[in-house]
């Protein structure tokens, strides 16, 4: 198979040195006789036929090179250090990006426009935690260090987001015990606690 597959790539560069000589050379097609084809095809006056036969070749990991099916370009083992490379990567480059825009005195987090987005944000969690003040007693602050904390230690942070409505961020210091939410979300913390053991 390899065979008649090289045997054309080796004969067209064999064909392609020879322009280069100085002198007229003529190259033999041992492994694809595409000469004696060609020869016979004058005399039948026909155009030369393709002998190259139709080969399929298994695809293979662009990294590793083991077999994968038709809709991977990687393994499992490769995709994921691929995938952790370029996460890398665009971190790095996010980092950069940001860097370079607060040298130049444009950073992102600091414009009018998210000032004004924090404002409203914060202006309704405001309103949100005095309608629930309002209609509930406020609980010992100790007993979601005692009683919730531990339970979400192994839960996902985006988890915990996608439960409470907060950030990635404020969850992560919440985690941490950093920062206690306020009681509102207690329950949500509490289920997604319970959800992740």
């Amino acid at each position: 198979m390899w065979a008649s597959v090289a045997g054309n790539n080796a004969e067209w560069v064999a064909k392609a040195l020879a322009t280069t000589s100085p002198t007229s050379l003529s190259i033999p097609t041992h492994l694809t006789q595409a000469n004696r084809s060609q020869g016979r095809d004058r005399v039948r006056r026909r155009q030369a036929r393709d002998r190259t036969p139709s080969v399929s070749l298994p695809l293979a990991c662009r990294s590793c090179r083991a077999v994968v099916s038709a809709d991977r370009v990687y393994c499992d083992k490769c995709a994921r250090e691929a995938l952790r490379e370029r996460t890398e990567k665009m971190v790095t480059a996010a980092h950069a990006k940001l860097a370079r825009l607060r040298a130049e005195g444009r950073d992102p987090g600091h414009t009018s426009e998210t000032h004004r987005k924090m404002g409203a944000k914060n202006a309704i969690r405001r309103r949100e935690e005095s309608a629930w003040d309002a209609v509930h007693e406020q609980p010992d602050l100790s007993i979601f260090g005692r009683e919730i904390l531990p339970a979400i230690q192994t839960v996902p942070l985006r988890r915990l987001a996608a439960a409470t409505g907060l950030s990635v961020t404020y969850c992560g210091q919440v985690r941490r015990g950093d920062l206690v939410p306020h009681p509102r979300h207690w329950d949500a913390f509490r289920e997604a606690g319970v959800i992740g053991r």
